[in-house]
């Protein structure tokens, strides 16, 4: 098996190949976890996103896995860009793993890097956080001002993400709901 000879990024890419077609062959997959897991430090913040997207969208939820990516995601999260923490966040979520440190984490480094989001990063911060009912405010209000000035450049699923997360916040953002609204 080649797994063993494989760095890093050639891991992550391997990893995000089986969840592009949904591929879980269990033994390849435990396989994978165990190199993941000894592995993860060597993981650039790309790689360490895109591994833990892949894992998500597979539905791989094995604790050692998923608590060695969130402490690596942790160590990380100051090296992360936009799309990378919204990514994290939201895979996180995705398998229902509220870690608080990382979380905690996440939202900082979302909240400093707000204006930077895309709108669809934006959707998927709020999105992570609403799912896990995990009330960051400051994090909440950033997001918010962030969607009210890129309001044009939302997909309809982006708008109903949010607005579904605003909701779930009970965030009383009038502009931001009138916004969608229209």
């Amino acid at each position: 098996m080649i797994v063993p000879q494989c760095r890093a990024q050639e891991m992550s890419n391997l990893v995000w190949s089986f969840a592009m077609l949904l591929w879980v062959g269990r033994r390849l997959v435990d396989v994978v976890k165990g190199h993941v897991v000894r592995g993860i430090q060597n993981f650039s913040s790309q790689g360490l996103a895109n591994a833990i997207w892949s894992f998500s969208r597979l539905e791989v939820r094995n604790s050692p896995l998923l608590a060695a990516m969130a402490a690596a995601s942790l160590d990380t999260a100051e090296e992360f860009s936009t799309q990378e923490i919204s990514i994290t966040a939201w895979s996180f979520a995705a398998l229902d793993y509220p870690e608080k440190p990382l979380l905690d984490g996440l939202a900082a480094r979302a909240r400093a890097a707000a204006p930077q989001f895309s709108a669809q990063g934006v959707a998927n911060i709020l999105w992570a956080y609403a799912k896990l009912l995990w009330q960051q405010q400051p994090l909440i209000t950033a997001m918010s001002d962030t969607s009210r000035v890129m309001m044009a450049q939302f997909s309809a699923r982006g708008l109903a993400n949010t607005a579904r997360a605003i909701a779930k916040f009970s965030l009383d953002d009038v502009p931001l709901m009138q916004g969608i609204s229209m």
